[in-house]
């Protein structure tokens, strides 16, 4: 039996920014905030992935990532931005999403989207 109490623990979020509105043809800023903590209690330190991605549902899209190393009996925390800048041909509706990703030693996804129309 695995004892639970020393497997690391993991919390992430995401969070997209964009304008209610944006005209046609115009350039818009998106932008992502994307935050993390992994809490290593081994005895060992632990190696993960963090990945933070910004998209919109017209293909438009940004990442990054970076390599965390954690300690034994440590937390490390921290925070990412993403930045998208992009520009819609058609009126309607887009969905911006955000996501943020841990992998390797320990796991968390999360993704939060919000919703921006496009005038004409």
């Amino acid at each position: 039996m695995r004892d639970e109490s020393i497997e690391p623990s993991t919390q992430c979020e995401a969070t997209p920014s964009a304008p209610a509105t944006v005209p046609v043809r115009q350039n818009v800023r998106l932008t992502g905030r994307h935050s993390f903590s992994v809490t290593n209690p081994g005895a060992a330190a632990i190696n993960v992935t963090v990945e933070a991605n910004l998209a919109d549902s017209a293909s438009h899209s940004n990442s990054n990532s970076r390599p965390v190393n954690v300690p034994p009996r440590s937390t490390e925390t921290g925070t990412m931005d993403t930045l998208l800048v992009a520009a819609y041909d058609q009126p309607g509706d887009v969905m911006v999403t955000a996501t943020t990703r841990i992998s390797g030693d320990a796991f968390c996804s999360s993704s939060s989207g919000t919703r921006m129309r496009v005038t004409g």
